[in-house]
């Protein structure tokens, strides 16, 4: 942890050393973007994930219940017909939710808006984005698991379906900045 979260200083004081004030100023996205090579501990992983893993599993078993299949859950565990499916760490969406965030703040910096309010929208919007997408791709891999067995949501469908929904996640975030351009700068000029 004390490794990994060295880098920005370092980052920081490097640019600092090399370019001065102004060069850190002009590198400050890069600077900030180190803060996503930290490696947290264990413990607070868990703690972030605890309750994430709970809340999705209730979401998906809720709503394929609804749906009429024989889903339900406790805690963190799916059961699906004849199979208990762990939403696990990986599962949880805290990957997912860091991924999306730093690809969108990625994106919001090459873009440039120059109005505030795209900028907060679309950083808004990243957090549940994350979430809701993630909730699907559980959601989906309850289904796999269900129609087609344990080893074909294990398989390669796994790993698919993540990849399918953090690209859906993607698009969606480019439709809402789509959007919020649209509402707050097209929709001023008239």
């Amino acid at each position: 942890l004390i490794a990994s979260a060295s880098q920005t200083p370092v980052a920081l004081g490097a640019a600092l050393a090399l370019f001065g004030w102004r060069g850190v100023r002009r590198l400050w996205f890069a600077i900030a973007l180190t803060l996503y090579l930290v490696v947290w501990p264990g413990w607070a992983l868990d703690a972030l994930t605890g309750p994430l893993k709970i809340a999705v599993s209730q979401a998906v078993a809720t709503a394929l219940y609804a749906a009429g299949l024989p889903v339900a859950h406790s805690g963190a565990v799916i059961a699906a017909g004849p199979y208990q499916l762990l939403v696990a760490d990986a599962c949880a969406g805290l990957n997912s939710l860091i991924a999306l965030t730093a690809v969108g703040a990625v994106y919001l910096y090459m873009i440039k808006h120059q109005d505030w309010r795209v900028n907060a929208v679309v950083i808004l919007s990243l957090i549940p984005v994350a979430v809701v997408a993630n909730i699907f791709r559980v959601a989906l891999l309850v289904l796999i698991t269900y129609f087609l067995g344990f080893d074909a949501g294990q398989g390669f469908l796994h790993d698919g379906a993540g990849l399918l929904m953090f690209a859906v996640a993607l698009a969606l975030v480019f439709a809402i900045d789509s959007l919020a351009l649209f509402l707050f700068v097209r929709r001023g000029r008239r």
